[in-house]
């Protein structure tokens, strides 16, 4: 499921929130480790009538050594551990959603929860679930676009992470000369596939790099990254209001540590 978000287009306010990689399950996540962050996160969202978890909700992949490509072909014993790993964690996001029940929740795959058999698992315990949507591609909300991130980061930037890291702490927290490569492809990408008109701004998660209204030379669009729930916990919630189809007021928080902020 992909497309734009209803009821956004009108001149009622609707208040949102968008947040990534959480990675719930895994070893590294603090949000795995610490019950305090997610108890804070929901009153949060409880607050908001549309939440957009940008892909890496559920940690599926990582137990198993899984590379993180959505048509992965698993063989039977690893499908049956996923089919396990998927029921020992959905709970985890039935809790969420039964704690904000007048919240609107919009669940984007990711490299690590985008496999076939958990969208099909997911979207079936969405049918119980009336304040859930899910989406395997990209969503709309109002004058904004939101993607995981892996989708559109080009494969030759996968294995430079820790280098973009560095560029980020010696460029006193803004982005180095290889991450404004990569957003200049990404922009390139959407654009040339037509998925940018009428955006004003980007969001995607996946490189656990918080960014903040960053634009590349001539884009018509900016770009703001979610970061991460990690052990550098290097996380940024925004939230915003919508009318008329356009966000009218965005702000947000920063949970990642000096010198990874971006002002």
């Amino acid at each position: 499921m992909q497309g734009q978000l209803e009821n956004t287009g009108t001149s009622d306010v609707y208040s949102f929130t968008v947040i990534s990689d959480m990675h719930i399950g895994a070893e590294t996540s603090r949000l795995t480790k610490d019950d305090k962050i997610l108890a804070q996160l929901i009153e949060r969202f409880k607050a908001c009538d549309d939440v957009v978890l940008n892909g890496d909700t559920l940690e599926i992949s990582h137990p198993f050594s899984i590379p993180g490509k959505r048509d992965e072909v698993l063989d039977a014993e690893t499908l049956q551990a996923v089919e396990k790993r998927i029921q020992k964690l959905l709970p985890r996001l039935k809790a969420i959603l039964e704690a904000c029940p007048h919240t609107r929740f919009h669940y984007m795959l990711g490299n690590h929860d985008g496999f076939p058999i958990f969208h099909e698992r997911l979207t079936e315990f969405a049918k119980n679930h009336a304040n859930l949507n899910v989406y395997e591609g990209n969503v709309i909300l109002g004058d904004a676009l939101f993607v995981h991130g892996d989708l559109v980061v080009p494969p030759k930037y996968y294995k430079t992470g820790n280098t973009i890291m560095q560029d980020r702490l010696l460029n006193k927290g803004e982005p180095g000369a290889m991450e404004k490569d990569m957003y200049r492809d990404i922009y390139d990408h959407l654009n040339q596939q037509g998925e940018l008109e009428g955006i004003t701004r980007i969001f995607i998660g996946h490189t656990h790099l918080p960014v903040v209204d960053y634009r590349v030379p001539g884009a018509t669009a900016s770009f703001y990254n979610t970061g991460g729930f990690s052990e550098k916990n290097t996380a940024c919630i925004f939230t915003g209001k919508i009318q008329n189809n356009r966000i009218i007021h965005l702000e947000h928080q920063m949970m990642s540590p000096p010198g990874l902020n971006i002002p």
